[in-house]
C-alpha cells in the first residue's frame, strides 16, 4: 500500500511548506489587524497554531535536534505565550501552561485616534498583568522564525 501522506498536498515538501504557510498566516493576520478587519482575530489565532507547530515539524522530520529547538524558543520572550494561545485555540484550555493560560484577548478603541494619530482600534493580549499588541507578538515570533530558518537552511527555490 502506498503511503498517501507523502503524496498529499498538505504535507508535500514537509516542514518547508509548513513554514511558508505559517508566514502566510502571519501576513494575513498583520494585514487584517492593520485594517481592523473582522477576521483579524481568526487569522491571528491561526498564526499562533501554525507558529507553534512549526517546531514539531522540524523535530519530526529530524531537521533539528531538541536542544537546538529548545535554545531557539527560549530566545523569544513570546514563545511560551504562543504555546499557550495555540493550545487554548485548539483545545479550549491549557492544562500545563508555559506562561499564563489565563491570558485575555481584547480589542480596544481610541475615540481620540484622529487627534492622537494612533490606530482607531487595536487587538491586545493581556498576559501576566501586561498589555501587548497582538501585532507586536506576531511580528516578533514570525521574524524570529525567519531569522532562525534562514541561518540554518539554504533552498534554491526560496520564496515564502
Amino acid at each position: 500500500m502506498v503511503n498517501s501522506r507523502k503524496f498529499s498536498a498538505d504535507s508535500a515538501l514537509g516542514w518547508l511548506n509548513h513554514y511558508k504557510r505559517m508566514l502566510r498566516w502571519s501576513d494575513r493576520a498583520l494585514e487584517a489587524l492593520e485594517r481592523d478587519d473582522p477576521d483579524a482575530l481568526d487569522f491571528s489565532l491561526a498564526f499562533f497554531v501554525w507558529c507553534y507547530s512549526m517546531r514539531d515539524w522540524l523535530k519530526s522530520e529530524k531537521q533539528l535536534g531538541q536542544e537546538e529547538l529548545t535554545v531557539f524558543v527560549q530566545q523569544n520572550p513570546y514563545w511560551g505565550y504562543c504555546r499557550d494561545i495555540s493550545l487554548r485555540a485548539k483545545h479550549g484550555e491549557v492544562t500545563s501552561p508555559s506562561k499564563d493560560s489565563d491570558y485575555g484577548l481584547s480589542r480596544s478603541y481610541d475615540p481620540f485616534h484622529k487627534w492622537s494619530k494612533t490606530e482607531p482600534a487595536v487587538w491586545n493580549v493581556w498576559i501576566d498583568g501586561k498589555k501587548i499588541t497582538l501585532a507586536t507578538m506576531i511580528r516578533s515570533l514570525s521574524d524570529n522564525w525567519i531569522e532562525f530558518i534562514e541561518t540554518r537552511f539554504v533552498h534554491p527555490s526560496w520564496s515564502p
